[in-house]
């Protein structure tokens, strides 16, 4: 019995197939390719194979069928439980929201802040945070409006345009236009808003947004109200509203009192890793999950029960 897999050589690049003996564990062979014939040249030169594990590699079910139609070929214990986890994690995709709403516990709900009920254009309208781009534009505009102040002080001073454009560098058409007092470091159109496709529902988009409802349903309700855009000009709309709302509400709503939130990347992530090696997901919190989520309970329960099953099997053969 032997157990086939691959290998990188090079990330990315180039890769070989590695067989190692299922009962010693130790290395028997190795070949610097994964490619169908290759493998099944190599296979090959082993005649006396019966049982053959592998991945769920098409190339290696093909390669072992050439070289022997009679092996048993079976997948290794690793890829099994990764496949399970795999179809998991795909249902609990579906089933749990980015961030989902657990109940604190008793003791601790006395203490919770309330959190006043505001709606998401309220939000909007009264919360402005600066990001990174409007620091940076105003930044420039203080660099410009200087740059104007120098101008007219030089000029002030009896210096030439052309002594100007030589020791500031710029064009003597800009130091001209500089002397206007008429003209500022912000220009004429700044902080006017775009005419947006999604102008007439942004009204209905922030409802919609207050009640939980996700981008995918939004969408389709707006184009039944004639919305013709793309679907990115949607998302965009929605990712810079979600950064004008502090990080204690949800992505689209506020967390109700006597509540937490928990990632749903944590409690995928326990398909994969034991508990302890979860960082920002305890015993305790976990508990509440279950409490309140019992079909993830029994999906985890599952995936830990069957990873015991084939443990047993491994120490009894």
């Amino acid at each position: 019995m032997v157990c086939i897999d691959d290998f990188a050589i090079r990330k990315r690049e180039s890769y070989g197939t590695i067989m190692v003996d299922i009962e010693t564990h130790r290395v028997i062979d190795l070949i610097p390719s994964r490619e169908c014939n290759d493998v099944a040249a190599w296979l090959k030169t082993y005649p006396n194979l019966k049982i053959i594990s592998r991945d769920g590699s098409i190339t290696y079910h093909n390669a072992i069928t050439t070289a022997h139609p009679n092996v048993v070929q079976v997948s290794d214990r690793f890829h099994i439980i990764k496949n399970l986890a795999s179809y998991c994690k795909e249902f609990l995709m579906k089933l749990f929201t980015v961030k989902i709403t657990i109940d604190l516990p008793q003791e601790t709900q006395s203490d919770v802040i309330e959190t006043p009920d505001i709606s998401v254009k309220d939000r909007k309208d009264n919360l402005h945070v600066k990001s990174s781009l409007e620091l940076s534009h105003e930044e420039k505009l203080s660099q410009k409006q200087e740059l104007i102040e120098t101008v007219r002080s030089m000029h002030e001073k009896k210096c030439s345009i052309r002594s100007i454009s030589k020791e500031l560098q710029l064009s003597r058409p800009t130091v001209t236009r500089y002397l206007d007092e008429g003209v500022t470091a912000i220009h004429g159109s700044y902080s006017v808003k775009r005419k947006s496709i999604l102008d007439p529902y942004i009204s209905d988009i922030n409802v919609f947004l207050d009640k939980g409802s996700t981008s995918p349903v939004i969408e389709a309700k707006i184009r039944q109200k004639g919305y013709t855009g793309s679907s990115s000009t949607l998302r965009t709309y929605m990712a810079r509203l979600r950064k004008l709302i502090p990080t204690t509400y949800t992505a689209h709503k506020i967390t109700p009192e006597n509540t937490e939130l928990v990632s749903r990347k944590l409690l995928i992530k326990l398909l994969f890793k034991p508990l302890k090696k979860i960082k920002g997901l305890d015993k305790e919190c976990l508990d509440r999950v279950n409490s309140q989520y019992p079909r993830y309970k029994e999906i985890i329960d599952i995936v830990n029960e069957f990873k015991k099953l084939l443990l047993v099997r491994v120490r009894q053969s």
